[in-house]
């Protein structure tokens, strides 16, 4: 969670840590349970890479390309499960600061900038 505070609070380091722990506190079982799901997860796409060399292992070598393939694949299954997870925390994050009674982080106005779903002449501040 302290990535998204840093973000989304301009803190880093020390400060983010222990303002992760500070929302942390009421949310013990949520937080828990939420990171033993994801690392469950990731440990399983893990565990399918090893099967998969293993039974890779009992014949003859396969060629690199088809273990280049493999590794590949392992790559971008952990990538794609790294970034739901962020997201998650982030959702997380916002949850926690409902909890504990703090207003919303401002959002929509970045750098003069204001997005919205079509461009406009209105869009830039």
């Amino acid at each position: 969670m302290s990535l998204a505070i840093t973000v989304a609070e301009e803190t880093w380091g020390i400060g983010a840590l222990s303002m992760s722990v500070v929302l942390f506190i009421g949310n013990k079982k949520r937080g828990t349970l939420l990171t033993l799901v994801l690392k469950t997860v990731q440990i399983a796409i893990f565990g399918a890479f090893a099967a998969a060399m293993a039974a890779a292992s009992a014949g003859p070598p396969p060629p690199p390309e088809d273990q280049l393939k493999l590794w590949a694949g392992v790559a971008a299954a952990s990538a794609v499960w790294e970034l739901y997870a962020m997201a998650v925390y982030t959702v997380f994050y916002s949850e926690c600061r409902k909890s504990h009674g703090l207003e919303q982080v401002k959002s929509g106005d970045i750098w003069g900038f204001i997005y919205t779903n079509l461009p406009s002449a209105a869009a830039f501040v």
